[in-house]
């Protein structure tokens, strides 16, 4: 009953993991629009610097919650692979 709970755990887990990253691409996405119309207008003399920075600093921060999301995305497939008795195999040559 142990391991049932622990896959069943990781499953769903899994699934809001898959979630979140499909939410974190889609904020990237549109982040990285934000940041190109933002350039576009800092070049027609319609923005300033500073905002232009801040709409990189939004990216960097979606790009990093995108990459965190993903590490726990493939930890918890670790562990589901584990809770079922699966063997990971190495990627090591």
């Amino acid at each position: 009953m142990r391991i049932q709970n622990k896959v069943s755990q990781s499953v769903q887990a899994q699934r809001a993991l898959v979630e979140q990253l499909d939410l974190s691409t889609g904020l990237l996405t549109n982040y990285s629009k934000l940041l190109i119309g933002e350039q576009q207008k800092f070049n027609a003399g319609e923005s300033s610097l500073f905002v232009v920075i801040s709409r990189e600093q939004k990216l960097i921060e979606s790009k990093i919650k995108l990459n965190t999301t993903f590490n726990k995305y493939l930890t918890n497939k670790a562990v589901l692979f584990n809770a079922m008795g699966l063997v990971i195999p190495s990627l090591e040559p």
